[in-house]
């Protein structure tokens, strides 16, 4: 599972850690217990459970597994609630339907075949949500003392002033 929220970090939850909490805005990456291996005449279809849709998390990629794909199964989960949600190693995330094609068609050949591991599949390090950026601005300013909430303020009303006067002063000078 890859949780990214502040930091974009890989974690293998096990017995002793077996919990990620996902605040609201953040979301993460995924895995099944089990691994794909679908025929040619077979494709995949996988969405989120309704308990997590319920509490506000929504799945964010494709749900389809090509005929003839072998390999991970990955979801990202986006937390669009207002509260931080757990999520459970081993908790029940996704059902996947089978669907049987009227024929067999050419397998998945791409660059995911055979993949198992989350981390071949992120192509760069994936950033916050923007809003979790938005979330830890407004916080920033909440605990800022009242002087640094307004010097911009402050700054930017002597500039026009001097600007101002610096208009005055050539026109004077004429």
């Amino acid at each position: 599972m890859i949780n990214i929220g502040k930091t974009v970090k890989k974690r293998d939850l096990d017995n002793t850690n077996p919990f990620i909490k996902l605040k609201p805005g953040d979301y993460a990456l995924v895995s099944s217990k089990e691994t794909a291996d679908l025929p040619r005449d077979i494709a995949g279809r996988f969405d989120l459970s309704v308990g997590l849709f319920c509490q506000g998390i929504i799945l964010s990629n494709g749900p389809q597994v090509d005929p003839g794909f072998k390999g991970g199964l990955f979801c990202l989960l986006f937390n669009t609630s207002n509260a931080t949600i757990s999520l459970k190693r081993g908790q029940h995330y996704a059902t996947i339907e089978f669907i049987k094609l009227l024929e067999p068609t050419i397998p998945y050949s791409g660059k995911y075949q055979g993949k198992d591991d989350i981390i071949d599949y992120l192509h760069k390090p994936a950033e916050p949500s923007v809003i979790t950026k938005i979330k830890e601005d407004i916080d920033a300013l909440k605990s800022a003392k009242w002087w640094e909430k307004i010097l911009p303020l402050i700054l930017s009303i002597l500039a026009i002033v001097v600007a101002f006067m610096a208009v005055i002063f050539f026109f004077i000078r004429e």
